[in-house]
């Protein structure tokens, strides 16, 4: 109840950290708090946790209750609310909806699979599996900074042109978007959009037979 309720609560900072520190600082921020979460964590219950006996080692306990609280203050208020954000985001429109439908269907196979399977791999290396989601965040983090723009403050059209132009994940933050005639022309030659040609006349309809609704 204590660890879902602060996921509950915080996740509301994490909406207010995603359009007032951006989007790469928050997350990158999120990946080295969540790294040093899990290192103590796993560090301190391999260690020092007697785990056949816990309560002979109550102060093991209460740094391990610490950190995971630590740990998920920082998840619900970076990762977990702004990976949906960046999903929405840096899809082209003519693709967006099928593919936060598959980044979504892979979530949850994904948290299927780490639920599934963690019982087995805990008993096989106890808390040391702490260590494999410490090198997660790492790889996350970099994942980010490499190759993540940032789209704080800006539109759909400009995200797309950003991507299309090649803009340094670096250096996102600083580019200043085209007019608006520019993306749209950009967005139109690299095949990121739908194109309606205005011209095309709309079909014909075939008039009503008595008596039949329209």
């Amino acid at each position: 109840m204590i660890l879902n309720g602060i996921n509950f609560g915080v996740t509301f900072i994490g909406l207010y950290l995603v359009e007032h520190y951006g989007r790469r600082k928050s997350l990158i921020t999120g990946s080295a708090w969540m790294f040093a979460c899990f290192m103590v964590f796993a560090s301190v219950g391999h260690f020092k946790l007697n785990r056949d006996a816990p309560e002979t080692t109550p102060q093991a306990g209460i740094i391990l209750i610490v950190f995971a609280c630590l740990f998920i203050l920082g998840y619900a208020t970076t990762w977990g609310p702004m990976v949906w954000t960046l999903i929405a985001e840096i899809y082209p429109s003519r693709y967006r909806a099928r593919a936060m439908a598959l980044a979504t269907a892979s979530n949850w196979t994904w948290n299927f699979l780490i639920a599934f399977f963690t019982p087995f791999i805990t008993s096989a290396i106890d808390f040391r599996y702490g260590y494999v989601f410490a090198a997660c965040n790492v790889l996350g983090g970099l994942l980010v900074y490499f190759f993540v723009l940032e789209g704080q403050g800006r539109t759909l059209e400009e995200i797309d042109t950003m991507y299309v132009e090649h803009v340094p994940p670096t250096q996102s933050a600083k580019w200043v978007a085209p007019p608006p005639e520019e993306i749209a022309r950009i967005r139109r030659e690299a095949g990121t959009e739908v194109v309606v040609d205005d011209d095309t006349p709309p079909a014909s309809v075939p008039p009503a037979k008595e008596g039949q609704r329209v």
